[in-house]
């Protein structure tokens, strides 16, 4: 799983997510443990920190379902890279992700 947040403002960090170990699937497996912890954190950060400085955000994982608070959700890590590297350009030039594309 790969996420990614990008802000005009302060930067931000999920690492809070695994501040306590995960704890593996009764069935084995860290995956969706560390989904969940990821996507709780990020609702808390933003909660916390606000949104109005959030340009882009978003996630790519073998996971299914979607997740709450991550942002888009990419099929794969390439189609991730240009989201990320898109909202980056737009922010750094001052545009709109839309217009930096």
């Amino acid at each position: 799983m790969v996420a990614y947040a990008v802000r005009d403002g302060r930067p931000v960090t999920y690492a809070s997510a695994f501040e306590q170990p995960v704890q593996a699937a009764p069935h084995g497996g860290y995956l969706t443990p560390s989904y969940h912890a990821l996507d709780t954190c990020a609702g808390i950060t933003h909660r916390l920190t606000g949104t109005s400085d959030l340009v882009g955000h978003g996630y790519a994982t073998a996971q299914t379902g979607e997740a709450a608070h991550l942002g888009t959700r990419h099929d794969s890590f390439e189609a991730l890279i240009a989201a990320a590297l898109t909202n980056a350009a737009a922010e750094a030039t001052g545009q709109t992700p839309a217009d930096a594309a």
